[in-house]
């Protein structure tokens, strides 16, 4: 998935991608630091971008372990960059993955929610993150680009 914060990435997998294994970004870094070690160390020969913060590295070993046991991955970020991406998609390929990607236009939305939440962004970092989208291509590798408009998903809290 592709979209600013607030867009409904979280709700729709929640609702769509329930047979998915569900990478959240969000999971992971509320995540106790010993429990992000252990899953580091599961793989100490996966080889990272060192770009990428102890978050992402998690991240990236539990989409290559679903992957691995043959589940279907649903990557519930914001993945704005063509760089973020590519990661994803490289680990998927080499797992033998078919990559769809799903892109919220939705911005507009996506300020309406931050508004309501309780632990909303500051509306500069919405902006600054809005602004770092790049929006997804066919050429990253992407067999499919599902644009998603303006529509709010219903909170899926079960």
């Amino acid at each position: 998935m592709v979209g600013i914060p607030g867009c409904g990435k979280t709700a729709l997998a929640k609702r769509w991608f329930r047979r998915h294994a569900r990478i959240s970004l969000d999971d992971i870094r509320k995540m106790p630091r010993d429990e992000q070690r252990r899953i580091l160390e599961r793989h100490p020969s996966l080889q990272y971008d060192p770009r990428m913060d102890v978050a992402r590295r998690v991240e990236y070993v539990l989409i290559d372990e679903a992957l691995g046991r043959g589940e279907s991955v649903a990557v519930d970020d914001t993945n704005l960059t063509r760089d973020v991406r590519r990661r994803h998609v490289n680990l998927a390929k080499m797992r033998g993955a078919t990559v769809n990607v799903i892109y919220f236009t939705n911005n507009e939305q996506a300020f309406r929610q931050n508004d309501r939440r309780e632990a909303g962004l500051p509306v500069g970092a919405l902006r600054k993150r809005r602004d770092e989208l790049e929006p997804p291509e066919t050429d990253e590798g992407f067999e499919l680009v599902q644009i998603v408009p303006d529509v709010s998903w219903p909170d899926t809290s079960d």
